[in-house]
């Protein structure tokens, strides 16, 4: 099965500059801050496996980026064909991966039910970032910051230099992430607008409630660590929490919204059910 060939070139322009974007997203922290080395430090197992996730995210990140200098390389060759009126290249990879996925996002409506289960899927999503960031800003993250002391050691000796910290950034932060929920709903089950999201349409808004709930997660624990960097000095900051998988699932997400917004899905489904109707003539 080929797709119509006079945007091929265009369609493999916008797939580089999504693989570009996305190797930016994905890598831009971990090469700029570097990643913690799994064999200088005695972690738990968890604690392996977030820096083994960082390490290899920076790999995806890489190969997301030779990615794009190859579906660069091909679209400005393909580009040069149709300008000489000899495009007649076979369907490049992307124009044939998942095309009854490309085809599903380009559908204007989704049921009822399922924007209500997606509803109900964000909810619980932005409840349990919410819940879990606040037990990492609270509990995991001073335990891992300052090895060697329980909790209510860590929290006595914060109390006794006066640097307890406020909670409003936190709150707020909380509170933010539930509004996020009620967002998606609202846009998911209030007609007229709900009736016309497709499933690519829900899928983006949800990816954004996370990314940008996640966004708002350093800021909601900057106050912690600056009150536990004023108590103990200096801070051990080679032991990854759960704050760690929070910020690897927020670039996670911004690689996703950047492909559905950048990559051409809508017009290569679109593309695909018109060659599919010209083969059932």
């Amino acid at each position: 099965m080929t797709l119509p060939a006079k945007a091929t070139a265009s369609d493999l322009a916008r797939f580089a500059v999504a693989f570009f974007f996305s190797a930016i997203v994905l890598g831009f922290d971990e090469v700029l801050w570097g990643f913690p080395d799994p064999f200088s430090t005695d972690y738990s197992p968890f604690q392996l496996s977030l820096a083994l996730a960082d390490i290899a995210l920076v790999y995806v990140a890489a190969s997301c980026l030779v990615l794009g200098v190859a579906f660069l390389v091909a679209s400005i060759g393909e580009r040069r064909r149709e300008q000489t009126g000899q495009s007649q290249a076979p369907t490049p990879a992307p124009a044939i991966w998942s095309d009854r996925l490309r085809a599903a996002f380009s559908q204007p409506s989704v049921r009822l039910r399922s924007r209500a289960l997606a509803s109900l899927a964000v909810a619980l999503m932005m409840s349990a970032l919410a819940l879990v960031g606040l037990f990492d800003i609270y509990l995991w993250r001073p335990l891992a910051l300052v090895p060697g002391l329980s909790i209510d050691e860590i929290y006595a000796a914060m109390r006794a230099a006066n640097q307890i910290a406020s909670h409003n950034l936190s709150i707020a932060w909380a509170v933010y992430c539930m509004l996020g929920a009620a967002g998606f709903a609202v846009f998911a089950l209030v007609p007229p607008l709900a009736r016309a999201l497709s499933a690519r349409a829900l899928l983006l808004l949800a990816l954004t409630s996370l990314a940008t709930g996640i966004m708002g997660f350093p800021w909601a624990g900057f106050h912690m660590v600056w009150q536990l960097g004023d108590t103990f000095y200096p801070l051990e900051h080679n032991m990854p929490t759960a704050g760690k998988a929070i910020h690897l699932i927020g670039q996670t997400a911004w690689a996703a919204i950047v492909f559905l917004v950048v990559a051409p899905w809508r017009r290569l489904g679109t593309s695909l059910r018109r060659t599919q109707a010209h083969e059932s003539l």
